[in-house]
């Protein structure tokens, strides 16, 4: 049995578990290694700092904070996305569930009444004596 590499199509954010996968995998992606060495930075960003005309700690410095600044910026619209999905899906559920509560309410009040007028005794009806 082979199993073929055919690139699968990329699901749009929203359909299924796609929104878990597309963050899961921006996560991964994240290089954790560039800003973990904090006293790096701090030592990059003091020397570009100290001395205006070397360019090469300052460029290293800005590199970092906007390749920071670009995930930041960009896990937190997929937060936002994520959260305006979930909550027009509970929204939606919420609607479904009131129609279907309705839908069951009156199909019971149909019963009721078409056994009234069949003259059929139910349960929750007044007999009269």
């Amino acid at each position: 049995m082979s199993y073929s590499s055919t690139p699968k199509k990329e699901e749009s954010l929203g359909n299924g578990l796609s929104s878990l996968h597309h963050t899961t995998r921006r996560l991964l992606s994240f290089k954790k290694n560039e800003f973990d060495d904090v006293e790096k930075f701090k030592g990059a960003l003091e020397q570009s700092l100290s001395d205006p005309s070397d360019q090469t700690y300052r460029m290293t410095v800005t590199r970092a904070y906007n390749a920071l600044h670009k995930h930041h910026k960009e896990f937190t619209d997929e937060e936002k996305l994520i959260n305006r999905m979930e909550k027009r899906s509970q929204i939606r559920n919420t609607f479904f569930r009131a129609l279907t509560t309705l839908s069951i309410g009156f199909s019971v009040m149909f019963v009721y009444w078409v056994a009234a007028k069949w003259e059929i005794a139910m349960p929750l009806m007044r007999i009269p004596l």
